[in-house]
């Protein structure tokens, strides 16, 4: 009688293996491959590496320089503070007319499926 009440407690403390898991040892884990790299694709975008601005009458001419690894099929873009931009491309003129004095920006990306994802130049002048 002792002995089975014993036992009954051994099993009532948790002494014995959990609900649902065998009284069996556990097994080794297997041995895991080496890790292996992967030939990943890494996303490229062409970037803008110069912005150079020429004073003219009435604005200036800006030239975008970019860095464009794969040779993409890309679109100037150009975003600028007062005025417009006149013409497409890397080269462009950018009209300021009559602006009032201050601090003006234009800044200069490409699109090559994704705007302005790679690296822009802005440029900022100053009209007095």
């Amino acid at each position: 009688m002792k002995a089975l009440i014993l036992t009954t407690l051994i099993l009532t403390l948790g002494l014995s293996p959990a609900y649902g898991q065998s009284a069996k040892k556990p097994r080794k884990n297997k041995k895991l491959p080496a890790k292996t790299t992967s030939s990943a694709t890494y996303c490229y975008y062409p970037n803008v590496i110069d912005l150079v601005l020429t004073e003219v009458s009435g604005g200036y001419e800006v030239k975008s320089i970019v860095e464009n690894k794969y040779n993409s099929p890309i679109k100037y873009l150009y975003f600028v503070t007062t005025g417009k931009i006149v013409g497409e491309g890397h080269h462009v003129r950018w009209e300021i007319g009559d602006a009032l004095p201050g601090i003006y920006t234009i800044t200069s990306g490409v699109d090559d499926g994704c705007p302005f994802c790679g690296q822009t130049r802005t440029v900022t002048i100053t009209v007095k």
